[in-house]
């Protein structure tokens, strides 16, 4: 399996002193291979991609976000959670296919996740085939 997508860390810092990480990534598009093999190439090249970063982060105490476009409606690894955007939502973050496939998820274990607020799915942007996604958290700062 080869998948030719990568992803980068921020460490953030609130004036308390709270920190959280977030993991931006993009995982492995169906596009670049026939649909009707779906599911027996694209996912487990996207739960490998997942477990790359799980296993990197996963340890963390701090409170570990990954974000971006992970291709997927549903979350497919026992060690990630959505907190903005599950496919049970009834958003749109992909208008060509009707899709919800860019996410906010927590690595479970890591640090207390912050709590969602509000989100909101922005209009079409230009050189993008994606909507924006604008989610707002309370952090669980004392």
């Amino acid at each position: 399996m080869f998948a030719n997508k990568g992803f980068f860390r921020l460490i953030l810092q609130h004036t308390s002193g709270y920190q959280y990480q977030l993991i931006n990534t993009h995982m492995q598009s169906d596009l670049e291979i026939p649909f009707y093999k779906e599911t027996i190439f694209t996912h487990p090249i996207r739960f490998h991609q997942l477990n790359q970063i799980v296993q990197e982060y996963g340890g963390s105490t701090l409170p570990t976000l990954i974000i971006g476009d992970l291709n997927q409606e549903g979350m497919i690894h026992p060690s990630v959670k959505n907190i903005c955007c599950n496919h049970t939502d009834t958003i749109t973050t992909f208008p060509p296919t009707n899709e919800n496939i860019d996410h906010v998820a927590w690595i479970v274990g890591t640090g207390v996740p912050p709590r969602l607020h509000s989100i909101h799915i922005g209009d079409e942007v230009p050189w993008s085939d994606h909507s924006p996604l604008l989610c707002t958290f309370k952090l669980p700062i004392a």
